[in-house]
């Protein structure tokens, strides 16, 4: 669930009473990655330590205007539909690593400022299923390399079917060849799966490695309860 912050709500207030100037507002906005689970009473403040850092990590530029930031009505309320915002690609495993959350603040780097909004990381789907048979025992597991290409070294993947003689199984993704669609895994499989079985991946959580981005595509929620 999304957490709207208050920082956020005290803006929007400052701004229906004339507190606060449309011409205050930061031109620029941006988006980073933490590994803690948010609270509507943070601050940029209190998620220092809770930021992941090192290995190439910065937090995404997003320049506030009415094209890179559209709004819409949802129902009863509104939201901000935010393009696709991607990361440096990282150059190794960061400190802290495992992100499970986007925040929204004003700063491009530090703990000084605001923080707007937070929400899950809900990583695109990866719905596939065996291009080719895999024995018990097997380190690897072959799947369409569309579906490949949306893993990262670290995932963990649920294989198999559950209540058939195949029982699926959770595994641990240690390498990815996007080309082919070959996933190699951290240990072997337990069990047999035949072709056609399926695969999905198993939770939010990101463990980075050297080479890979993150990729984040939210609606962002003008308001909360």
């Amino acid at each position: 669930m999304q957490i709207v912050h208050k920082d956020w709500k005290m803006t929007l207030l400052q701004l229906f009473t004339g507190a606060l100037a449309q011409a205050a507002l930061p031109a620029t906005i941006y988006m980073g990655l933490r590994v803690d689970t948010p609270a509507p009473g943070d601050t940029l403040a209190t998620i220092s330590g809770n930021e992941v850092a090192g290995a190439g990590y910065a937090r995404v530029a997003i320049t506030r205007s009415a094209a890179s930031l559209p709004d819409a009505a949802t129902g009863n309320d509104w939201q901000i539909a935010l393009a696709q915002q991607a990361f440096p690609a990282f150059t190794g495993p960061p400190s802290p690593n495992g992100a499970t959350h986007w925040f929204i603040t004003d700063q491009a780097t530090g703990y000084a400022g605001k923080l707007y909004h937070s929400g899950p990381l809900n990583p695109a789907a990866v719905a596939a299923t065996l291009s080719a048979a895999a024995a018990a025992a097997a380190t690897t597991l072959t799947i369409p390399a569309a579906s490949a290409a949306l893993l990262n070294v670290a995932d963990y993947l649920l294989v198999g079917t559950t209540g058939t003689s195949a029982d699926q199984e959770r595994v641990k993704v240690s390498a990815v060849n996007t080309g082919t669609g070959v996933v190699t895994l951290a240990a072997g499989l337990v069990n047999a799966h035949a072709s056609g079985e399926p695969v999905t991946r198993d939770g939010s959580t990101r463990n980075y490695q050297s080479g890979y981005s993150e990729q984040v595509t939210v609606a962002i929620q003008l308001v909360q309860g």
